[in-house]
């Protein structure tokens, strides 16, 4: 559920790649963290602190320093690409009209 929540807004919003590593690398502590027997300790305790600091970790990152550099371009894209749709659309309805041949 995370997942599917994570994606679109990281796409949106966020846009830090180092943000977007460190979340990754959460999770996947906390899947490994079953898969690795040592006879010594148990290994468990350790990586599902250190999973839940990353992710942790990666939202403080998004909360603190938001990246408005990537927020500006994506906004840009975003009006680059309605520019470009209505000057279809014009395009369009000037073909339409019988204006262009």
């Amino acid at each position: 559920m995370g997942i599917i929540a994570f994606i679109p807004a990281y796409r949106k919003k966020h846009g830090r790649k180092s943000c977007l590593a460190l979340f990754a690398c959460g999770p996947f502590c906390l899947l490994l963290r079953r898969h690795i027997d040592l006879p010594a300790f148990s290994v468990e305790p350790l990586a599902t602190a250190v999973g839940a600091s990353l992710i942790i970790g990666a939202h403080v990152l998004n909360l603190r320093f938001p990246n408005a550099a990537s927020v500006a371009m994506r906004c840009a894209n975003q009006w680059a690409r309605r520019l470009q749709r209505a000057e279809a659309r014009l395009q369009l309805r000037k073909v339409e009209s019988g204006q262009i041949t």
